[in-house]
This record gives structure tokens, sequence and C-alpha cells, in this order.
């Protein structure tokens, strides 16, 4: 069986690897002085500017609705996801894929979709990636 692995950019993955082993990096974001900042794409601050910005701002997890349109889109193809998550003591973007994906199971019951708990974050999810990709 094919599927698709997700994963989001707390993995630390290189945006090349991830492309060259069609993994889909999914991104969170940060709010300071009332700007969203975003973790993945071509304006993504880099890790040093990330940190440094989080001293002084908020973070926030991946939402419902965004996971619940990635999950509806698979889910439409027939196409299943195994998405390999951010650690769910340090954030709540694993819930909310969890939601997300309940709630696209409604409508699409037969769909695959897969989430696990990485318990890790940085380069401890991302070697879960790529054994997955293995």
């Amino acid at each position: 069986m094919t599927f698709k692995i997700l994963t989001d950019s707390t993995a630390d993955l290189p945006e090349s690897w991830a492309l060259e082993n069609d993994v889909q990096i999914l991104g969170l974001t940060i709010q300071l002085d009332g700007i969203t900042y975003e973790t993945v794409g071509e304006k993504k601050l880099t890790s040093e500017q990330l940190l440094s910005k989080m001293e002084a701002g908020t973070t926030s997890q991946i939402n419902v609705g965004q996971f619940e349109d990635i999950f509806r889109g698979y889910a439409e193809i027939g196409m299943p996801v195994l998405y390999i998550a951010f650690a769910s003591v340090l954030s709540g973007t694993y819930q909310s894929a969890v939601m997300a994906r309940d709630m696209v199971l409604e409508d699409f019951p037969e769909a695959v979709i897969r989430i696990i708990d990485t318990k890790a974050a940085s380069m401890g999810e991302g070697i879960l990636v790529m054994k997955a990709v293995e």
C-alpha cells in the first residue's frame, strides 16, 4: 500500500530532503507584535530566528481546520496518510490532528489516517520520519 507521510516543521528536516523523499512538512506559526511568522515556505524563519522570537512571543499549534483540509484532500483521492507528530506533551498539535482525523472519518469512513505521537521533537522526531520513509 502506498501512503503519504506527513510531519511538521518541529522535526527539523531539511525541505530538500522532504521533497526528495515525498514527505509533506506542515508548518507551525509564531505570533509576535501582531505579526504571524511561518516555519515552512519561502518566508520561513530560520531556527535561530524562531528561537529568538519565541522568547518574546507565543507559539501556535497547527489548528484542527488546517489538519482537516489536508486529511480531507488525501481522503478524497483515496490516499492513506501517516502523520508523524510533534510530542503531545509539548504542543496541542497532536490533539488537533486527532480531532481533524475523526471529523474526516465521519465523511470518509474508509479513509486511512494514522497519527503517531513521537513523544519527541527536533531530530528525535526527524529520525522517526526518516525511518518511516525507509
